[in-house]
């Protein structure tokens, strides 16, 4: 979501969360500032580790606060790591799908 400051975008994010929670999903809040010092500490990880990262390992991911500044490219890259890892390689695994079958189809939407 794009908007300016104060029209409710983090209030609907954590709105989301919230309900997601209801639903009996997990849920993990990042500002996006912490999600990539996180990020560039768990950069030497490989993959197979980072699933234990609690970035990872939750159904839903919000990240709030991204702004409007570009992304060096080795942040880009870093987010993106988690974004093929959550939604790319997983997506296509049978029990993924067992387990979150109502967030996979929201997340094609």
């Amino acid at each position: 979501m794009q908007g300016p400051p104060g029209v409710g975008k983090s209030h609907l994010l954590c709105g989301l969360g919230i309900r997601a929670i209801q639903l009996g999903f997990s849920v993990q809040y990042f500002r996006f500032d912490e999600l990539l010092t996180a990020l560039r500490a768990d950069a030497h990880l490989p993959p197979v580790m980072l699933k234990k990262r609690k970035y990872m390992s939750t159904a839903l991911l919000l990240v709030d606060e991204m702004g409007d500044d570009p992304m060096s490219r080795e942040d880009a890259s870093l987010f993106f790591r988690i974004v093929n890892y959550r939604y790319g390689a997983r997506r296509h695994d049978h029990h993924h799908q067992q387990e979150h079958p109502r967030l996979d189809r929201a997340a094609r939407r």
